[in-house]
C-alpha cells in the first residue's frame, strides 16, 4: 500500500526548490550576484529549510531512524546521486548549455573525483544531508541507551564541524541545528497548530522583519557587527566568528518560520498549490537535474536573462 502524500510538505519542498533554482540562476546570469538582494534573501536560508523539512520528515519515520535500513535508504537515495553527479559534471562540463564552471576540469578525473569528495561541490547537500542523519541516528541510539534526551549536546558538538572544511564537515555544523529543529517542531506541531489566526500572522510579520533585516548582512562575513564594538583585532576575529554564527541561525530561523506559515495560505489555493505540490514532490531529481541548464540564458541579461535559466532549470 502506497502511503499518502502529505501535501503541506509537498508544498514547502515546491517553495525550497523554486527558490534553490532561482538563486542559482540569479547567480549564473549576475556577475555581482553577491549584491543582489533576493540572492542574499534566498541564500540566507534555502539549504537550512529543505534540512528542516528533512527533520519533519524524521519524525513522521517513528522508529526507522534506530534501524541500519534507515542509513540504508538514505545512502541510496542521497550518497548514490552525489557519486554518479561527480562523474556526470566531469563528463558534460565542456557542454556550453549546463554551465558547469566550478572547478578544474582539466586535472584529469581521478583528481577531480578526490577534489569534489574532499571538498564536497555541486550536489554537495546530498553528502551533507547524509552525515546529518547519521549524527541523528547516532544520538537516537544513545538516546534509548541512556534514557535520556541527548540533542542538545549533540548539537553543540556538531558545531565543533564548523572550522573543518574538508569532506563537507564544515556545513554539518551550520546545518544539523535545522534538522532538529525540524524534528523537534514536527513533534510538537499539534500544539503548534493551536495558535490562533491572529498570533500566527503575528508571528509572521515578526519573523519576517527579522529575516529581511539579518538578510541583507548576507554573507555574514564583513565583521558586522563585531567591527562596531570591539577595536581589537583578534577581539574582532573571535567575537565575530559567534555573531556571524548566531546572525546566521537566526536569519535561518526566521526565514523558515515566515515560509512555513506563508505556506499554510498557499495551500487554500487549491490550483495553485497543486502545482507547488507536484514541484515538490520532485524536488530531489529538479536538484539534481537542473544545475546541466544554469547556461540558458537565451542571450538576454539582466532579470530577462535570469528568469530564462530558471524556466529552462525546471
Amino acid at each position: 500500500m502506497v502511503a499518502k502524500r502529505n501535501k503541506s510538505l509537498d508544498v514547502l519542498k515546491g517553495i525550497g526548490i523554486l527558490a534553490v533554482i532561482l538563486g542559482h540562476a540569479i547567480q549564473r546570469v549576475d556577475s555581482d550576484y553577491i549584491y543582489n538582494e533576493l540572492f542574499k534573501l534566498i541564500y540566507s536560508f534555502h539549504m537550512p529549510f529543505f534540512v528542516f523539512i528533512s527533520g519533519v520528515l524524521l519524525f513522521k519515520t517513528k522508529d526507522k531512524p534506530l534501524k541500519l535500513s534507515f542509513l540504508k535508504s538514505k545512502f541510496e537515495r542521497l550518497v548514490i546521486p552525489f557519486i554518479l553527479w561527480i562523474f556526470i559534471e566531469y563528463f558534460m562540463s565542456s557542454f556550453e548549455f549546463t554551465g558547469l564552471r566550478f572547478h578544474d576540469y582539466n586535472a584529469g578525473l581521478s583528481s577531480f573525483v578526490i577534489d569534489t569528495f574532499l571538498h564536497p561541490g555541486g550536489l554537495w547537500f546530498l553528502w551533507v544531508l547524509f552525515l546529518c542523519y547519521i549524527i541523528f541516528f547516532a544520538g537516537k541510539y544513545l538516546e534509548r541507551l541512556i534514557g535520556k534526551i541527548v540533542w542538545i549536546p549533540i548539537v553543540i558538538l556538531s558545531l565543533a564541524f564548523t572550522p573543518i572544511h574538508i569532506l563537507g564537515l564544515s556545513r554539518i555544523g551550520r546545518l544539523f541545528i535545522f534538522l532538529i529543529l525540524g524534528y523537534s517542531v514536527a513533534h510538537y506541531s499539534k500544539q503548534i497548530l493551536l495558535l490562533s489566526n491572529k498570533r500566527t500572522v503575528i508571528i509572521a510579520v515578526f519573523s519576517l522583519l527579522t529575516f529581511l533585516m539579518f538578510s541583507s548582512h548576507y554573507p555574514f562575513v564583513d565583521g558586522w557587527p563585531a567591527k562596531f564594538i570591539y577595536r581589537n583585532a583578534e577581539q574582532i576575529w573571535m567575537i565575530n566568528r559567534i555573531n556571524m554564527m548566531i546572525i546566521k541561525i537566526l536569519t535561518a530561523v526566521a526565514g523558515i518560520i515566515f515560509f512555513s506559515i506563508f505556506s499554510f495560505y498557499v495551500l487554500k489555493l487549491k490550483h495553485f498549490s497543486d502545482v507547488i505540490a507536484r514541484i515538490g514532490v520532485i524536488s530531489l531529481e529538479l536538484y539534481v537535474c537542473h544545475r546541466m541548464f544554469l547556461g540558458v540564458n537565451m542571450g538576454l541579461t539582466g532579470y530577462q536573462g535570469v528568469v530564462s535559466v530558471f524556466i529552462f532549470g525546471l
